[in-house]
């Protein structure tokens, strides 16, 4: 929603300039035929409804971004409006004002522009209802109109005369009306009609509705109102004599009404402007050919200055190509690989070549992504440039407390380590890069024991035994590098051990480390210490033992009479019990629900109590085919177990694990009614108490040190235990506390909860 609102606000103010011309060119333009500002109040109208507009030399638009939305991340906020004297006037203070403290976990701003969001949009409900709602009253009061001919209808209710609809527009008026004065109104709505006001009126009504905020654009529906009149006059007009127009002028003033409030509708007689419609009636002359010519030319000006935008020319560190010049001039720039922190100096000039040829394109994200970067380049304390090897082609500039990521087309990752390599003393910095930690001995892993171990591996030599079958399993050496280089430069904290499970054990030149998967933490028993990884860590180093173990507190033995080979599975369908529908998802469309479907699968206890099948019925059930189009397996869950074939595997609820046919169950709906709603708010319980989950992303800065837990379970119901959450995903999200409540890691974007303020069902 704040993007959104930001997007607004952007186009209202440029839409504001246009306003202003617009406003300047009705003043120049006095003698101009009345029918061209409406058509400028069009161009206005364009402005307003475009999301976008073409880059233009010619646009007079100062900027088309004056409120970027890295302005609510930015450690120094400001704008940019294109107007270097307004920008030296604003930025100071809007950078002191909204500058987050160091001890704030969030922007300033990132509170106040949601809340200014949801006052914009309480503001368009608003005046949305007073439209719908003085509608219906006139509606109402019409509604014993009695046909005089055509379209034509009198009430008594009627004070003056109007036009009223949208698709089958109608002319109401008043009774006791002279001939003169009814002939003169109804060729003036019928003429509205011809010219579709009756439906530019409730358009320009409904663009003020979305614009509220900005008072330009209320005097441009003012005056909007006053032209399609004066146009509407000025159609009638210029046919008749010298008598008829003092006639028609008569009757305006004689149906004249004051008007209270803005409206949308109707198209009253004389409702806007009377005063000025009768002096421009008794006062006009037919326009000069030039000025109509002059008019017109305006008019495709206006257009063309106003409804493109300016080729802005960034000149903040953000722009890559301004990284270009900085490298350019610099006689050698810092680098360093995080792997290791080891630093160096290359020539500026070689990085300057790269970024010059590399094929950039900017990549937007609406918040900072959880990557820690491989390698850092430093431009003279001005920006920085950050690659990652787990993304070849991203690339994140992060300068003044604002960030900006692009796409490399035509390199990656390996380029920037290539081109470092080429310079003076870069290869040599690699090799000691690579040398780091070559005195520890190679790897072995155990999957019996859930043990890693580095070292002496007693009555093994060198190799692990599983099934009967000697299988050595071995670590990479930049894997153990990695590791290894954590455990050095981590952040130990020293008041003992965590309290969890821990499913590996790793000894590293005769220490031993403790590390539970679940929550990224490692213990060491011997120091009485205990490290805790941020989330980018815990997800590298779970990718590297999964390649080798199954991770979990235990393994848990399947039954290989029912579990099938996965890699045999081609696609899975779906079916509701409750209305016979069905939904397919195949493997060759690297589908996401496929693949959710076949993780929530693999994650059933097949261990647990079983018995012979006696259920009836089924909510959901999931068919695994093969590529033939073959029944591998049907599973049916349900919430205290699951089926396959004639035999019903029973949980007790007293483990976690026990969720896992719940939670396919949960997705299996989601599948089927993603649009319907849960009884329950989706909420998590920390420290007994219970936090409510905002309806959007909540943009607060979180630090992974941090982190206080990992959510061990969700439930189709109301959370009872510390860690419990009802969000209806993936297990192991991690969480923290931060200022306004606990923030949640849900969909790869952090979310703020709020304690609960409302009542449950």
């Amino acid at each position: 929603m704040t993007s959104i609102f930001l997007q607004v606000v952007n186009m209202s103010i440029a839409a504001s300039w246009l306003v202003l011309v617009v406003v300047l060119l009705r003043l120049l333009l006095k003698k101009a035929p009345k029918w061209l500002n409406t058509v400028l109040w069009g161009i206005v109208g364009i402005r307003l409804v475009m999301p976008f507009s073409i880059e233009s030399a010619l646009s007079l638009i100062p900027s088309s971004e004056p409120i970027s939305p890295e302005i609510m991340y930015s450690q120094s906020p400001a704008i940019h409006s294109g107007i270097p004297v307004v920008n030296n006037m604003v930025n100071p203070i809007i950078s002191g004002s909204f500058a987050p403290s160091p001890e704030a976990s969030a922007n300033p701003l990132q509170i106040l522009i949601p809340i200014a969001a949801a006052v914009w949009v309480i503001g368009i409900v608003f005046m949305f209802l007073y439209a719908g709602i003085s509608y219906f009253r006139l509606r109402r009061r019409i509604e014993t109109a009695v046909p005089l001919r055509d379209n034509i209808y009198q009430s008594e209710n009627v004070r003056s005369p109007f036009v009223l609809g949208f698709l089958c527009p109608r002319i109401y008026l008043p009774f006791q009306m002279t001939d003169m004065d009814m002939d003169n109104v109804i060729v003036h709505e019928q003429t509205h009609i011809k010219r579709r006001d009756h439906l530019i009126k409730p358009f320009g009504f409904m663009l003020l509705s979305l614009y509220w905020f900005n008072p330009l654009i209320w005097v441009a529906y003012t005056l909007l109102c006053r032209d399609i009149e004066l146009a509407c006059d000025e159609r009638v007009i210029k046919e008749l004599g010298v008598e008829q127009r003092a006639d028609y002028s008569q009757s305006l003033l004689t149906c004249s009404i004051h008007r209270s409030m803005i409206s949308a509708c109707p198209l009253a007689f004389g409702e806007v402007g009377v005063k000025e419609r009768v002096k421009h009636i008794v006062n006009y002359k037919k326009p000069a050919f030039w000025l109509i010519v002059i008019a017109f030319v305006s008019c495709v000006i206006v257009a063309v200055c106003f409804l493109t935008s300016p080729k802005e020319q960034d000149l903040s560190f953000l722009n890559y190509e301004n990284l270009v010049s900085v490298a350019a001039q610099s006689e050698t720039l810092e680098i360093q690989h995080h792997l290791d922190g080891i630093e160096n100096q290359v020539p500026g000039k070689d990085i300057g070549v790269f970024l010059d040829n590399a094929k950039w394109k900017e990549k937007k994200y609406s918040s900072p992504l959880e990557l820690a970067p491989d390698i850092t380049i430093y431009f003279d304390e001005v920006a920085e440039l950050r690659f990652y090897e787990s993304e070849p082609e991203l690339a994140m500039i992060l300068a003044d407390g604002r960030w900006r990521y692009y796409r490399m087309k035509n390199t990656s990752y390996n380029d920037i380590e290539e081109c470092i390599k080429r310079s003076s003393n870069g290869q040599e910095w690699f090799d000691t890069i690579l040398a780091h930690g070559s005195n520890m001995v190679e790897p072995y892993l155990s999957p019996v024991d859930h043990k890693i171990v580095f070292g002496e591996q007693e009555d093994t030599n060198g190799t692990v035994t599983r099934n009967g079958t000697e299988k050595p399993y071995e670590l990479t050496a930049e894997e153990v590098k990695f590791i290894s280089n954590i455990l050095a430069q981590g952040d130990w904290d020293n008041e003992g051990t965590a309290e969890c499970i821990n499913d590996c054990k790793l000894i590293f030149d005769g220490k031993v480390y403790y590390y539970h998967s679940e929550c990224g933490t490692f213990n060491d028993s011997e120091n009485d210490r205990n490290l805790k990884l941020t989330t980018a860590e815990k997800g590298n180093v779970n990718g590297i033992l999964e390649k080798y173990i199954t991770l979990g507190s235990e393994e848990v033995p399947m039954a290989e009479n029912r579990v099938p080979d996965i890699s045999s599975v081609a696609s899975i369908i779906t079916v509701n019990g409750n209305n016979g529908e069905e939904l397919i998802f195949n493997k060759i469309d690297n589908n996401t629900e496929f693949n959710k479907l076949l993780k929530l699968y693999g994650k059933l206890d097949f261990a647990a109590d079983s018995e012979k099948n006696t259920r009836v019925g089924y909510q959901y059930r999931m068919e695994l085919q093969d590529t033939e189009g073959n029944i591998i397996q049907a599973v049916t869950p349900y919430k205290d177990g699951f089926t396959i074939d004639g035999t019903f595997y029973k949980y007790n609820g007293a483990d976690p694990l026990d969720f896992s046919s719940v939670n396919l169950m949960n997705y299996i709906d989601l599948l089927f009614y993603p649009d319907a709603q849960t009884d329950y708010p989706a909420a998590i319980m920390v420290e007994d108490t219970v936090y409510l989950l905002s309806a959007e992303p909540s943009p607060v800065e979180v630090d992974e040190s941090v982190i206080i837990g990992y959510t061990k379970s969700y439930t189709g119901t109301f959370p009872e235990k510390n860690g419990e959450t009802n969000f209806n995903q993936e297990l192991n999200m991690p969480y923290a506390r931060v200022e306004g409540g606990i923030a949640v890691l849900y969909e790869n974007e952090w979310y703020l909860c709020t304690p609960q303020k409302r009542s449950i069902p």
